[in-house]
């Protein structure tokens, strides 16, 4: 028999663990998209598209401010 010492069932996770938990993980993914998103407006090829992916990095940003109040 094969013993998981690192598998948590959620059951045992009360609901604000496990809500912040997914929101710790949305954030992480956020912080990674406007990582993403300065890499790409570096190197972007024209003004235009420049100023769409920094208009998609402050959406970003704002969702990440939204999870952190």
């Amino acid at each position: 028999m094969e013993l998981n010492l690192f598998a948590v069932r959620p059951s045992h996770l009360s609901l604000g663990e496990a809500r912040h938990g997914s929101e710790k993980n949305e954030r992480v993914e956020l912080e990674m998209k406007i990582m993403k998103y300065r890499s790409l407006a570096r190197n972007a090829p024209d003004e235009v598209t420049t100023q769409r992916i920094k208009c998609a990095d402050r959406r970003t940003e704002q969702k990440q401010r939204e999870i952190d109040e």
